[in-house]
């Protein structure tokens, strides 16, 4: 298995030079590559040509390269927010609040490679912890993607979608844990939401769907006719603002 590191500037040298020196510890194979999503957008497409089981990509301030892979792969893409403005919350927030449809998980650079590992290591099973609309969502897009799921408890053997507070800290687990953060988020609520994002997988506020979807890239399901689906909705609204 392959994993591609990618990130959008050499100033980045300091977050990503630790996450490969921890994918070499776990023994994991990767391709280190530096491209732009603004200055070299063809660069960032020739690469992600290539055939990945994974990738993680990371950028600063408007922190773009994360989303815009996303939109292109349907593997499951880690996004790393680099510290530039802000101490580093623009590049959080660009990078977590993905439109529904398109996750990227947000993860600390401490814990990337670990987190690599156990999707690397996935499992057949998802696992759905808490209630909700966010869940009722995430659960109404596993079973359209026909994957069966348990709910209750964090299992170690599964893909866990666990959903939880704006803002809640979380503490570290070995089990592989996307958490979605639910209820109505102000923005004195950023820095908290990026404060508690320490440990595990993140995805935006309220994004049941995109845990879900995640959790489907994880487990390898083609997610080609969702994404045409999705696809369809924006074209079709494009055609009639033309009329």
């Amino acid at each position: 298995m392959t994993v591609l590191v990618m990130f959008g500037s050499k100033s980045d040298e300091e977050t990503y030079s630790k996450i490969v020196e921890e994918l070499k510890k776990e023994a994991i194979e990767y391709e280190l590559r530096i491209a732009s999503a603004h200055k070299t957008p063809e660069l960032v497409e020739e690469i992600i040509k290539g055939d990945y089981d994974l990738i993680i990509s990371g950028a600063g301030l408007a922190a773009h390269l994360p989303g815009v892979i996303a939109a292109k792969k349907m593997v499951p893409v880690l996004g790393v927010p680099c510290k530039g403005a802000y101490d580093g919350l623009d590049a959080f927030l660009s990078i977590v609040q993905m439109p529904p449809g398109i996750p990227v998980l947000c993860v600390n650079e401490d814990s990337t490679a670990k987190e690599a590992k156990k999707i690397l290591e996935k499992s057949d099973k998802v696992a759905v912890v808490g209630e909700g609309k966010a869940a009722e969502k995430a659960m109404k897009t596993l079973e359209e993607f026909g994957i069966a799921f348990e709910m209750g408890d964090i299992a170690a053997d599964a893909t866990n979608l666990v959903f939880t507070e704006v803002g809640k800290e979380v503490e570290e687990k070995e089990e592989l844990i996307i958490y979605c953060p639910v209820g109505e988020s102000k923005a004195e609520d950023a820095v908290k939401a990026m404060n508690a994002a320490k440990h595990g997988l993140w995805v935006g506020v309220n994004r049941g769907e995109n845990a879900a979807i995640a959790a489907a890239e994880i487990l390898g399901k083609n997610i080609e006719d969702y994404r045409k689906k999705i696809a369809e909705k924006v074209i079709k609204a494009d055609e009639e603002v033309k009329k």
